[in-house]
């Protein structure tokens, strides 16, 4: 279950209540010196005003940062900044922005005219992160002298008591299965965790004998490359009913290829590409040839010993062609005689 915690309104533990009777004084007290700014916008320029955009617009907001302390990934934050124009003219905001996806801004209104003030609700999902966060709203507007506002929200997010918090497998063959286990520790007996789940079908998870940890286990065939899954652990600790546990596996290809594909991007020409094999858990090898099954691309294969190759393709004709088309390389290993490097086009950069 996902909490939302919105620091506008009274919640139910006394310590949650001193917290939210300290975030309404901040709000008067805020609301007060918008009403001042504005006052001094319309009344009077004051020196600091007249240092900014007195005869302009000017959106000014009196708490910038707010601080929401420690919580869990399982929480949403929920903040109202307040937001005035201590200039003489109407504020027009122009765009919201937010450095990243998981912080929703929603402004109350764009225009906002002289000694006047409006409201800019926050909501950040705290969702699968770690750690300490530091995320910004900028709001741009039609002031020549100063065009940005930035707000930013920042906090902790506390880590749940597993041990260890990630599951690493290290390497792997495919045909590996492995188990490993994530305790809870420094809970009282009656934490439990109820059920789990894995969001990677190569990984399955269950909760261990005694109700006090997760164990997670591959399931083989396993791809090569890297594996990585959330693991959630479903408990009966109110404060912090979901944790997550990540968890990662490498396994080493029969043959390294760097890069795996020949990626073209339309609009030149030509391209250059150079292709590194080296020998990956099926130890050393041969290459015994090279070819293209495009007729205009012609590889230039290279012994640079100790099993590693490099192949050069040179002066490649980039047209819808090779769609379809790959470098076939075909080697002296029983488990993998042939191997496919396929050309791609990626989508070209605005």
């Amino acid at each position: 279950m996902h909490r939302l915690i919105n620091f506008r309104t009274n919640s139910t533990s006394a310590a949650q209540q001193v917290s939210a009777r300290r975030n309404t004084v901040l709000h008067k007290v805020q609301l007060a010196a918008c009403i001042v700014l504005g006052a001094t916008a319309v009344f009077g320029a004051s020196a600091s005003s007249a240092a900014t955009n007195v005869f302009g617009p000017h959106l000014y907001c009196p708490a910038p940062l707010f601080q929401f302390g420690t919580a869990t990934n399982q929480n949403t934050i929920v903040h109202t900044f307040d937001l005035c124009n201590d200039g003489q003219a109407t504020v027009h905001i122009t765009r919201v922005a937010a450095s990243c996806g998981c912080l929703v801004p929603e402004l109350d209104r764009k225009e906002i005219p002289p000694g006047g003030q409006t409201a800019l609700r926050a909501t950040f999902s705290l969702a699968g992160r770690m750690g300490h966060q530091r995320r910004v709203i900028r709001i741009m507007t039609e002031d020549a002298v100063v065009p940005a506002v930035e707000l930013w929200m920042e906090g902790d997010i506390a880590r749940f008591p597993f041990e260890p918090e990630t599951i690493n497998f290290g390497t792997l063959l495919p045909s590996d299965t492995s188990a490993q286990i994530s305790r809870l520790v420094g809970v009282s007996a009656t934490n439990r965790v109820l059920r789990t789940q894995a969001d990677n079908t190569n990984f399955v998870a269950s909760v261990t004998d005694d109700g006090h940890g997760v164990v997670v286990r591959t399931r083989p065939p396993l791809p090569d490359g890297i594996s990585r899954a959330m693991v959630q652990a479903f408990t009966d600790n109110s404060t912090t009913p979901v944790a997550n546990v990540p968890v990662t596996a490498m396994v080493v290809p029969a043959v390294r290829i760097m890069p795996s594909t020949i990626a073209l991007t339309r609009g030149a020409p030509y391209a250059t590409r150079i292709i590194w094999v080296r020998p990956g858990r099926s130890g050393i090898f041969s290459i015994r040839e090279v070819h293209s099954t495009a007729d205009e691309v012609t590889p230039i294969l290279t012994n640079i010993g100790a099993g590693i190759y490099r192949i050069d393709l040179k002066n490649i004709p980039v047209s819808d062609a090779l769609q379809g088309k790959a470098i076939i390389i075909t080697t002296t290993l029983a488990d993998t005689p042939t191997l496919k490097i396929p050309f791609i086009f990626e989508a070209a950069t605005p």
